[in-house]
C-alpha cells in the first residue's frame, strides 16, 4: 500500500483526511511517520465520517528546528 500525504500547509503542517467510522492508532502513527520523515512539527488528523468534526493534533516529539 502506498501512502500519500493529503496536504502540506506552508511546509509546516500536515493535514490528513479520513472517511472512516473511527480513527485508529494506525492512522495516528501514519501521520506521526510523515512528521518524522519530513521533520515537521504539527499534523492534523480529520475524520469526515463522524457527526461532528473533531480534528486531532499530532505532534512530532522528534522535531528538530534548524537554527540559522
Amino acid at each position: 500500500m502506498r501512502c500519500v500525504i493529503d496536504f502540506i500547509i506552508e511546509d509546516k503542517i500536515i493535514i490528513e483526511f479520513k472517511t472512516k467510522d473511527y480513527i485508529t492508532k494506525e492512522d495516528y502513527y501514519q501521520v506521526k511517520r510523515y512528521l518524522i520523515t519530513l521533520n515537521l512539527e504539527l499534523g492534523i488528523l480529520v475524520n469526515f465520517r463522524q457527526k461532528r468534526l473533531a480534528p486531532k493534533r499530532v505532534l512530532n516529539s522528534f522535531y528538530y528546528q534548524n537554527k540559522k
